[in-house]
Parts: C-alpha cells; sequence; structure tokens
C-alpha cells in the first residue's frame, strides 16, 4: 500500500522537487503475520516506520508485472545471503537513511549476536546449544541461559507456529528460562478502571493502596491498552484506588496491573535465591542527541518448553538496566520495566514492545553517552503450588532492541510504501541463512 507521506513524495517527484520516489526496500518483524483472506492492517496508509525493522536493502530493478489482469509496478531488492529472517511486513523508502539526522538516525542497538555474558554469582560466556532437543521438547541440559541456532527444526513445528512463537531475527538467540530471576515488586491489582475524559481512576477489591499522591507509577496489562502508562503521576488515592490524569477517551476497562516506577528490583541474595541475567560490557548507547520523542522498540518471543504447549504464563516481566558504573548501580543509570498479562499471551508469543526515550527510567545525572553496561533480567511466571513461582517451561528469546527517529523532519526522507506480508498458513515467511533471495515490493496502477 502507497502510505499517505508516499503519496507526497511521488508529487514531489514529478515535480521534480525529489530526486527519487524509492531507493531502498525494508524488512521487519513486528507486525502480526496475516493469512491470504486477512485485511491489510487498519493503519497502513499512516504509517511512519516499521513496527521493527530488521534490515534495508538497495533496490535492484523496477520494471511492470502484470498480477491477476492487474499492471503493477514492481521494486526489487537482493536480501543478504548469510543472515536469517522471519519477515512480517514489508516497507519502501525513498532512501537509505534521514541525511538530516546525522549520527543519531535509525538504528539497531542489540541483536543479541554481541559477546553477552551470563551473571548472577559467577560470570560465564553465553553458551550455544548445538542440540536444541527432540521430540517437540526443549533440553537445556541444567542451563538457565544459553544461545541456540534458529534454524533448529523443533522451533518450526506447527504448534509453535500458531501460537507465533519463536524469534526471528537473525541466526542465533539468547534464551533466558522463566526462573531465571525473581524481580520483585509491590503490585497494585487492578480489577476495574475508568476515565471521564481526563482523570482516569485504578480501582482494586483485594489490593491495598501504597501509593500517595505525587509518585509516578507505571500501569500495564489492562484489557483496553489505553489505559496503560509507562510513568503517570498518581493525583489522588482511597484505600483501594488511585487516580491519574491523562486524556484517555471516557470508558471502562479491567484486568492489569500498576507498580510505583522504578522500583522492580532482582532478588540477589547471595545465601539463597540471586538472579540470573545477561550482561553486556564496553557498549556504545549513545542517544544523547536523539529526541525524547524518538521510539525504543525491543523485540522478543516466549517460548514453550514443549512444543504442545506449557499452558499459558500467568506474566511475564523484563527489567533493562542501562549503567554507568557497576561498583555503584544508584548513579547515571536507565532502566525500562516490560510487563506482559497472561491474556495477551493466549494466542501470540511474539512481541514488540515499544516506547518513546522519554518513558526510560533515569536518574537526573544520567548520560547515554556515559553508559558502559546493559544488563537484561527476565521471569516468566506460572501457578505453583498456592503461589505464583518462576517457570522452568518457559523461556524468552531475545531478538532485538532498536531506536527509530521519529523527530527530525526530513521533506525527502519517508516510508512511501508497507505492507504485512501473507502467506497461506498465515507464518512469517522465513528466508534461510546462506541462500539467495530477492524480495519484491509492488503496488497497482490505474485501479480506483
Amino acid at each position: 500500500m502507497i502510505t499517505n507521506d508516499g503519496k507526497e513524495v511521488i508529487s514531489k517527484y514529478l515535480l521534480g522537487q525529489a530526486p527519487s520516489y524509492a531507493t531502498h526496500i525494508s524488512i521487519g518483524c513486528g507486525a502480526d503475520p496475516l493469512d491470504l483472506l486477512d485485511p491489510e492492517q487498519s493503519d497502513a496508509s499512516t504509517k511512519k516506520r516499521m513496527n521493527f525493522e530488521m534490515n534495508r536493502v538497495p533496490i535492484i530493478s523496477k520494471g511492470f508485472v502484470e498480477e491477476d489482469g492487474i499492471t503493477k509496478i514492481a521494486f526489487t531488492a537482493k536480501l543478504p545471503t548469510e543472515n536469517r529472517y522471519e519477515i512480517t511486513e514489508v516497507g519502501l523508502w525513498s532512501s537509505a537513511n534521514n541525511s538530516l539526522a546525522k549520527g543519531f538516525d535509525s538504528r539497531t542497538i542489540f541483536d543479541f549476536e554481541e559477546n553477552w555474558e551470563a551473571h548472577d554469582s559467577t560470570i560465564e560466556p553465553v553458551i550455544l546449544l548445538s542440540d536444541l532437543g527432540s521430540n517437540g521438547v526443549v533440553e537445556d541440559n541444567g542451563l538457565k541461559i544459553f544461545k541456540i541456532n534458529n534454524e533448529h527444526a523443533l522451533l518450526e513445528e506447527t504448534e509453535r507456529r500458531n501460537r507465533k512463537e519463536g524469534p526471528r531475527f537473525l541466526n542465533n538467540s539468547i534464551f533466558v528460562r522463566g526462573d531465571s530471576a525473581n524481580i520483585e515488586s509491590i503490585d497494585f491489582n487492578i480489577s476495574s478502571a475508568s476515565s471521564d475524559g481526563t482523570l482516569v481512576e485504578y480501582t482494586s477489591t483485594s489490593s491495598s493502596n501504597t501509593f500517595v499522591i505525587g509518585d509516578n507509577v507505571t500501569i500495564s496489562g489492562c484489557a483496553d491498552s489505553n489505559f496503560d502508562f509507562v510513568s503517570a503521576e498518581v493525583t489522588s488515592v482511597t484505600s483501594n484506588s488511585f487516580t491519574i490524569t491523562k486524556p484517555v477517551a471516557a470508558g471502562t476497562t479491567n484486568g492489569g496491573i500498576a507498580w510505583k516506577t522504578g522500583t522492580w528490583t532482582p532478588e540477589e541474595d547471595e545465601e539463597g535465591f540471586m538472579s540470573k541475567h545477561i550482561h553486556l560490557k564496553n557498549i556504545s548507547l549513545n542517544i544523547s542527541k536523539n529526541n525524547p520523542s524518538d521510539i525504543i522498540s525491543f523485540a522478543f518471543s516466549v517460548i514453550d518448553k514443549t512444543s504442545i504447549g506449557s499452558g499459558t504464563p500467568e506474566y511475564v516481566k523484563i527489567l533493562i538496566e542501562f549503567l554507568r558504573n557497576e561498583l555503584n548501580k544508584d548513579v547515571g543509570f536507565a532502566k525500562a520495566e516490560i510487563y506482559i498479562p497472561s491474556y495477551a499471551l493466549t494466542n501470540d508469543r511474539y512481541k514488540v514492545i515499544s516506547f518513546p526515550v522519554s518513558d526510560l527510567i533515569n536518574t537526573p545525572d544520567f548520560s547515554s553517552d556515559q553508559i558502559t553496561v546493559a544488563k537484561i533480567y527476565c521471569q516468566v511466571t506460572t501457578q505453583g503450588v498456592g503461589s505464583l513461582v518462576g517457570s522452568d517451561e518457559h523461556y524468552v528469546a531475545l531478538d532485538g532492541i532498536r531506536i527509530d527517529n521519529v523527530s527530525t523532519v526530513n521533506p525527502l526522507y519517508k516510508m512511501v510504501g508497507y505492507s504485512s506480508t501473507r502467506t497461506v498458513d498465515g507464518y512469517p515467511i522465513i528466508k534461510y541463512r546462506n541462500s539467495n533471495n530477492f524480495v519484491e515490493f509492488r503496488f497497482g496502477i490505474g485501479v480506483t
């Protein structure tokens, strides 16, 4: 589909005000896989970026093709031979990058093929498991953190595909078992929420409210995601409710939890359970020139130990930390707290969580050009005997973290076309490693 921005660029190109209409094609993994009968997503014409862009390649040929009696313009590009991708979206771009963005353009920050280590009270390399298992069961050999080959047949079983489960980006992924960390927090369990268009009230029938006026809280997992916020200030409280001021359309919802922003704490008692996490040193995370409105996106998948399914988790927590100094973790840091509720994992185990840079939880002295360490904790929780427990039957497969510059306006740099991909079975299109493949973007002409 030609985007609204694409129509604008076409007009400028025809008037000689733009050097080109389309020079590159991008592939992404963040859209829901569609089957042949599914309609295009409703916001395709207004999209300005991919849900999660994996790569962008130059167009090598242009021409006309006949398809179903319709003449179409076709743009073709060649994908990198060595990499594996599971593609669910394709974009068409007017240039390779935003020339006005200089050193703070859209880019992948981590693809998890870096030299991450597994940390708790010890430091270990993340081991590549050459044999992931058989008969539909992941065999982790007791490892809570390991690396896998994304082309393993166990990950391509039909049951997993139907859950939209599995990594999609590049050749290898890091798996973190659900019981590797215990992320402690004081949660306010939301039973219902209502908005009058300006004030939003959250109520619980079982939780005692510990929030006070002025607290910044994170709200996640509401049945209506418009009621979810990464950071909102509490404006009034009762014993079982709190209120924030946000422009949410008048209405009601239910479910979800809230917690005081920035208070998630991994359990780190060396005499008992010590949370295991992945750790990367000597990083270069310089987003200091990016606008606070630029978007950070985190792509990952929740994986069942067995292909037939280990049951839907109660929730998933992921804590991302960027640190200036490992020895003093209370200064110069930024964090992101990600919560996925049970209902969001029932039919779709692949997630892309996006938020503006301004929603990072940081200290006043945070400066991204001084960050040297990244840490990621993952917890998957299931119902145990009388209580919730970390699950050794689930994993979080880490795919990528990227930043999209949406703030630097360039009238000649636009995503001019966008489409979710379609297959007969509604699965992602797989481009295997060490294979020659082309991607083609087509759109009809002379059609009303």
